[in-house]
């Protein structure tokens, strides 16, 4: 069941390795945020590994089956969570039309990660990179629904409080993967914008329609086209 999947996706896991001292910086900030959170619908780091000076090797998370991209548009998923394994597509289990596998169980998969965003979002996190990639899959039965996780919180900033004070600036070019930027931040690339909870709905949306389409059609166009 998606619940038993639930359960199991803490039995295994894996270390994201920083490359740099920027990635390094990055990583203790995601720690910080995702030790913070507990939800089903949000991935949460284990624990930072570090050396005995204290240098960081790493961030120990639970490891997912693949992630939602995996499932709607590649072949392959070559990622540090699905390890490189070859995994079904969409696109080798429908006929051009409406998806068989992930469309039975399309509504349940965006709930999920619905929920997982409102959580953050109360939280008073935003997220800033809601994609299919960052969504981790452990689906071990395809005849029920996957568990659904959201992840990777290296480009998070705090939210406004409910008056609306508060919150972070970030640069337009930086918020979200550009296909999933909302579209009036185009016009103020590499500016500063404070950091707004709708920016992850929009990019929810575009996750849902990649969902509906089976492929994500845009994701190709360039910015300028968009």
């Amino acid at each position: 069941s998606s619940s038993s999947a639930a359960s199991d996706v803490y039995k295994r896991q894996c270390i994201k390795v920083p490359t740099d001292s920027v990635a390094v910086r990055a990583m203790r900030k995601e720690f910080q945020v995702m030790r913070k959170l507990s939800h089903p619908n949000v991935l949460r780091a284990v624990a930072l590994i570090c050396s005995e000076d204290n240098r960081m090797q790493g961030l120990l998370l639970p490891l997912a089956d693949s992630n939602l991209w995996t499932w709607i548009g590649r072949d392959t998923a070559a990622n540090n969570h699905g390890g490189g394994a070859e995994t079904p597509s969409l696109r080798n289990h429908c006929d051009g039309a409406v998806p068989s596998i992930l469309g039975r169980h399309s509504a349940q998969v965006l709930l999920q990660v619905a929920r997982g965003l409102s959580y953050i979002h109360v939280a008073r996190v935003i997220h800033l990179d809601v994609k299919p990639e960052n969504l981790l899959v452990v689906w071990p039965d395809t005849t029920v629904a996957p568990c659904v996780r959201l992840a990777d919180f290296g480009s998070s900033r705090p939210g406004p409080d409910s008056q609306g004070k508060g919150g972070e600036h970030v640069r337009a070019d930086l918020v979200n993967t550009a296909v999933y930027r909302p579209l009036q931040l185009f016009h103020n690339r590499g500016s500063l914008v404070r950091a707004q909870f709708g920016f992850d709905r929009w990019a929810f949306g575009c996750v849902i329609f990649d969902v509906a389409q089976g492929s994500a059609r845009f994701r190709s166009r360039t910015g300028k086209a968009l």
